[in-house]
């Protein structure tokens, strides 16, 4: 997760490998220190569980391989902290990318030694072309993707207030729509009054005029009924999105005090949560391709390569 303004900055990563979730990591409040680094850190020592670093040397040289849906904007956060980093690009779509991250490891005494690992990035939306919100039904999946306030995570409420916001400012960043709602509603009915008068004018006096101005007037009270639907999608998930977020707060532990909730944590696990789902979603969607088609995704950066695999597979090339 990260501020969203001006230099954007991180102020939480949730990481996970293997059957286990991983932790989520979130800046240090008072120096500002980012959680990237951390992250990196944990994913060399998740890699390096079988040995110590006093003989890191010795062994291969590490490498990891780290999925991220939409990798185009968290991969402009690990940038700074890699080196012979290089992507896989067609147009302006970003597939994958390679990076080396090195850190220093201090055992008691001794000096402290540099290790690194060799990184592998893939944008798993390359390869799954949905939104996480919609993985829970798509996979049939116990976790659903829930709902986080961006706009509201200013430098100002993570670094300055640490994260600690009252009700009354999540009900104001939150807003309902329903006013919106019902003003377009309003209109959509005396869109349609107007339609349906010229329309029995024109019948009973009839004339050119007259019904190509009723023609315009029931196109005009199409357009606003039109509005009056999308408005209303979007009062009711508003709604939805409140219900959602106090509800979490709650669920989640985030009230410090009364009517004083904890933004930070709520993030995090938020963050945690949208891990979850991509992991549980991409091994689902694995299976399915290795059962399906015995093709394994993790030879692939994209979906339109899986295909051009399959159909290689079913000869649909063959004599052309």
């Amino acid at each position: 997760e990260t501020v969203p303004y001006d230099k954007h900055q991180v102020y939480a990563i949730s990481v996970t490998q293997g059957g286990k979730d991983g932790p989520t990591f979130v800046a240090n409040i008072n120096t500002h220190e980012n959680p990237v680094k951390a992250a990196l850190s944990w994913i060399i020592d998740r890699s390096n569980v079988n040995f110590g670093a006093r003989d890191f040397q010795e062994k291969a040289t590490l490498k990891a391989r780290i999925h991220i849906h939409n990798l185009g904007y968290d991969l402009s956060q690990l940038i700074p902290y890699l080196i012979h980093f290089d992507t896989i690009e067609k147009g302006t779509n970003l597939y994958s990318a390679r990076g080396k991250y090195i850190d220093l490891v201090q055992e008691g005494g001794d000096e402290p030694r540099p290790r690194s690992i060799e990184l592998f990035f893939v944008d798993t939306l390359k390869l799954i072309p949905k939104a996480l919100s919609e993985f829970g039904e798509m996979f049939k999946l116990d976790q659903c993707k829930e709902f986080m306030p961006h706009n509201m995570m200013t430098s100002d409420l993570v670094f300055k207030r640490k994260g600690i916001v009252s009700r009354e400012k999540l009900l104001r960043e939150v807003k309902g729509r329903g006013s919106a709602w019902a003003g377009k509603a309003r209109k959509a009915v005396r869109a349609r009054a107007a339609a349906t008068a010229a329309r029995s004018e024109a019948d009973v006096k009839g004339g050119q005029a007259l019904t190509a101005k009723a023609a315009r007037l029931e196109e005009r009270a199409r357009e606003v009924e039109k509005e009056a639907e999308v408005e209303e999608e979007k009062a009711v998930k508003a709604r939805d999105n409140r219900v959602t977020l106090f509800r979490n707060l709650e669920r989640w532990g985030c009230e410090v005090a009364p009517g004083k909730y904890d933004m930070i944590k709520y993030s995090s696990c938020y963050c945690r949560i949208d891990t979850q789902v991509l992991k549980a979603g991409f091994e689902k969607f694995r299976d399915m391709i290795l059962e399906g088609f015995a093709i394994d995704v993790h030879s692939h950066v994209s979906i339109a390569s899986l295909a051009d695999r399959y159909y290689q597979d079913e000869g649909v090339y063959r004599g052309v």
